[in-house]
């Protein structure tokens, strides 16, 4: 990235860029920032494993069911920044808080992380190109369930828009907890997973409630957001295959 400067900062206008300086990312900065901005651009296959009774509801309504992220009971790190961050900031941070003359409050800003990822809600798919018995054995309901297949232009462009909804589609980051993570973009830590997870190769949509449209008290304070949230899509574009698993005991009807 070239330096820009305004040729009169003092008379730019509320609002106009004065200066754009240059940040040095990190090889894992720059695949973190990468997967989550630009995969989507990308068209690859993806898959998502279901039982069967969701499949069918998902034939019924054509919805997917995001679940908000701070309600996973397999994952309670959903959507939070590493336990690093408590200590430090990431290497882009510093250059950008330098550049700025600014200060964050370490504190603060991840108690305000906890609250945003509660009306944040994610659909995960897995970037698998063939199927997976592990993925048969943990979300296919032990082989007996359905496998939908998409891709990552079909997802996004099935998706029948919210104007109350915002949605991005990326893949998932796998960062250890011991690596503060970029805190660039307010919803880079919903795209980070433990290393754990590292064989799912997951991309997720994010579905986020705007701030205007989050649910309020008549006071102005936040109410708590529903525990799903419902994307509605158009099956025809959406689904580009689907594999009945090996030891499904009925064949799926549609009504």
């Amino acid at each position: 990235m070239e330096n820009f400067t305004h040729p009169d900062p003092e008379a730019a206008a509320p609002g106009e860029i004065v200066g754009i300086y240059p940040i040095t990312f990190t090889s894992e900065e720059s695949e973190l920032l990468g997967n989550q901005l630009f995969a989507a651009d990308q068209n690859f296959l993806l898959s998502h494993y279901m039982k069967e009774k969701y499949f069918q509801q998902l034939l019924e309504t054509a919805t997917l069911s995001a679940k908000r992220l701070d309600l996973y009971d397999d994952d309670p790190l959903e959507g939070l920044y590493p336990e690093a961050n408590r200590q430090g900031f990431a290497s882009a941070d510093e250059q950008l808080f330098q550049q700025m003359n600014a200060h964050r409050d370490i504190q603060e800003f991840l108690r305000s992380q906890e609250i945003h990822r509660t009306h944040c809600y994610a659909h995960c798919w897995f970037g698998i190109p063939r199927e997976d018995a592990n993925m048969w054995e943990k979300y296919g309901d032990h082989s007996k369930g359905v496998c939908i297949v998409s891709s990552t232009h079909r997802l996004l462009g099935a998706i029948s828009r919210d104007p109350t909804i915002g949605y991005e589609l990326g893949k998932v980051t796998y960062w250890s907890e011991d690596k503060p993570l970029p805190g660039l973009n307010s919803s880079t830590a919903m795209f980070r997973k433990h290393p754990k997870h590292a064989d799912e190769n997951e991309v997720r949509l994010l579905s986020q409630i705007k701030p205007e449209d989050i649910p309020k008290t008549s006071e102005g304070y936040l109410k708590p957001c529903p525990e799903r949230l419902v994307v509605k899509v158009d099956l025809s574009i959406l689904v580009a295959g689907i594999v009945m698993g090996p030891r499904m005991e009925r064949k799926i009807r549609r009504s």
